[in-house]
């Protein structure tokens, strides 16, 4: 399952509206306005794709494994892109 380019339609269909993050990053909220901004961070500072490996449901609990696949090409949880402070020569 690849969620990039599918991204809303596919947190809408399969994540719960009451949905709580138990590892959001800081400054991010728990919830599924977090989660959606942090898949779509995400997208913006490492183009690529993403793969769900697992998916496991246990009653109203769910876990994921996901690989993530992509460039480092912006800031991502703090961390600037190496290139970005590079001077670029012609």
């Amino acid at each position: 399952m690849t969620l990039d380019g599918q991204l809303q339609r596919i947190i809408d269909e399969l994540v719960s509206k009451d949905f709580v993050d138990h590892s959001a990053s800081p400054g991010r909220s728990s919830d599924l306005r977090g989660l959606r901004r942090s898949f779509l961070d995400s997208q913006v500072a490492t183009p690529g794709y993403h793969r769900v490996d697992e998916l496991i449901a246990d009653g109203d609990l769910v876990a994921a494994r996901v690989t993530g696949y992509g460039t480092h090409a912006g800031t991502y949880r703090g961390i600037v892109d190496a290139e970005a402070d590079r001077p670029h020569h012609a």
